[in-house]
């Protein structure tokens, strides 16, 4: 596997699958999907609101109460990625519509919007790639 393979990779990893920029303040659910602080509080902020079940937006196992611990490797990792030279870094490392609170990987905040979960998607993990 070539270098950018690797580095496009390990920018993914850090990526917040909701907002689709790299994890600021990085929480762990129970699952071990890791999200954004805010945007994994604003994601079941809006499903309590619409009396829905608590659930991780990819694997969607469900939650009695909110669970999730700050993950702090991750969020060094995240800030090593964003050191990275000769990225473009105007770009989101996912292409998808949603987008939360988050920062991009300039570190410049993001215009809010709907929260949108992964949707009917099969969970990453599970995919083997």
């Amino acid at each position: 596997m070539a270098g950018s393979d690797l580095v496009q990779e390990l920018q993914l990893e850090v990526t917040c699958s909701i907002c689709t920029k790299y994890m600021e303040v990085p929480v762990m659910l129970d699952c071990g999907h890791n999200y954004c602080e805010d945007c994994i509080s604003q994601h079941w902020d809006r499903v309590e609101e619409e009396e829905e079940p608590r659930q991780c937006p990819l694997c969607r196992r469900s939650f009695r109460q909110r669970s999730f611990r700050q993950n702090k490797s991750l969020a060094n990792v995240v800030e090593i990625v964003q050191r990275f030279p000769d990225q473009d870094k105007t770009q989101d490392v996912r292409s998808t519509s949603s987008s939360t609170v988050g920062k991009d990987p300039q570190g410049q905040r993001v215009k809010q919007r709907e929260l949108r979960a992964a949707g009917g998607r099969e969970c990453p993990c599970n995919s083997g790639a």
